[in-house]
């Protein structure tokens, strides 16, 4: 992994809020660490979602907030 994406991942576990998933009004299946940065959200996830350590995370998602 770059040291950016790792920079970035770290960055996300640090400072993003923890939000259900899917969001109300539906039943949450997870809770995942989100990151809004302006009009996006951002969360990283590796093979078990955003319960990896933050070395085995594999992507960093991105949706409109």
């Amino acid at each position: 992994m770059s040291s950016s994406v790792l920079a970035l991942c770290r960055h996300i576990q640090s400072h993003g809020t923890v939000e259900p998933w899917p969001p109300a009004p539906a039943t949450a299946i997870d809770h995942n660490k989100y990151l809004v940065i302006g009009d996006h959200k951002f969360w990283a996830m590796g093979p078990n979602g955003d319960r990896d350590a933050v070395e085995e995370m594999t992507v960093i998602n991105r949706a409109l907030s």
